[in-house]
């Protein structure tokens, strides 16, 4: 016996609602860090800039106690 959505009791359904607001929320809310790095090991992959945004990571010259690469969070905009 196959039951639709409307023979779910109200129980089973608020339960379904809630593990699929939770899914879609854990992946896409709003305010939640990004993962991105603090700091750049490669070229051109997404960082965390200190005042938040997120940037890009750019090849820049090195030091002179420095060895290559050399790389620099920078502001995508």
């Amino acid at each position: 016996m196959s039951r639709s959505w409307f023979g779910l009791q109200a129980l089973e359904r608020r339960s379904l609602l809630a593990a699929l607001l939770l899914a879609v929320c854990a992946t896409a809310c709003p305010g939640q860090k990004s993962g991105a790095p603090k700091r750049c090991t490669r070229a051109f992959e997404q960082c965390q800039l200190q005042d938040g945004p997120l940037g890009v990571c750019q090849e820049v010259g090195c030091a002179s106690d420095q060895l290559p690469p050399c790389l620099n969070c920078v502001s995508q905009h």
